[in-house]
């Protein structure tokens, strides 16, 4: 650090060539943005070596005509496919729940079994996902009927309160606290805050009981946490749990 101080101009001069060759070589593809950004330019900031103000121009210049444009339509095609998924989902959404809910640890996996066997005509669907299958065959009903269970404690929470999937898998027991009037105060901690980096906020999320029983995520909880016996965070499927 104080070699830096000491020699600043020197320091930019390097850090900038090293922009500059890099950009010189991937500037035009649509990841070096993020590169520049999260590994170049942090690297810089945190050690406080400045930049030369060419440099700054240049990198100012790939957002606006490569960068930036290509994120913006990256958004706009993960957006149309989530509104595509949610489309198709949501007519299916109360036979998922209760097929998930209902179905017998045998059936299941025979079903899951066929899907297996027939992985050609999922082209659509990641390797890792018929690997997990895989593994899940070969569950004891015991085991499938805590897996199905957890499975729809955990869907039906995340459809209720909008949370997003990962945040759901930090959940721990203590998260969920009983009220008085018999709802359920929900503290979940949300790490993604618009485009704000390295912060994070509380959220609070009162349950109460649905009108439609078999919908209601207050029950899937009460029968997937029925079950539990110790477990911290109950949606976090470890190494050991799924295998």
């Amino acid at each position: 650090m104080d070699y830096i101080r000491q020699n600043q101009a020197e320091v930019s001069e390097k850090a900038s060539e090293v922009i500059t060759e890099y950009l010189e070589k991937n500037g035009p593809q649509k990841s070096a943005g993020h590169v520049i950004q999260s590994e170049y330019i942090a690297a810089f900031k945190t050690w406080g070596v400045p930049l030369e103000q060419s440099t700054l121009e240049r990198i100012d210049l790939f957002k606006r005509q490569i960068w930036n444009p290509a994120k913006a339509a990256r958004s706009s095609v993960t957006k149309k496919s989530k509104e595509d998924q949610y489309e198709l989902v949501m007519p299916k959404w109360n036979s998922i729940i209760q097929y998930l809910r209902t179905v017998e640890p045998d059936d299941f996996r025979l079903r899951v079994r066929q899907i297996v066997e027939s992985q050609a005509s999922y082209r659509d669907l990641p390797n890792q996902t018929f690997i997990n299958m895989g593994i899940i065959v070969n569950k004891c009903n015991r085991e499938l009927k805590t897996i199905l269970r957890s499975t729809v404690a955990y869907i039906s929470l995340l459809f209720t309160t909008g949370m997003r999937s990962i945040t759901g898998l930090d959940l721990s027991l203590s998260s969920f606290q009983q009220q008085p009037d018999g709802s359920i105060l929900l503290t979940r901690v949300e790490h993604k805050v618009g485009n704000t980096r390295n912060c994070s906020k509380k959220v609070y999320c009162r349950l109460v009981p649905g009108k439609d029983l078999s919908q209601c995520t207050l029950i899937h909880l009460a029968e997937y946490f029925g079950t539990l016996h110790g477990g911290h965070l109950p949606f976090y499927l470890s190494a050991s749990k799924l295998g």
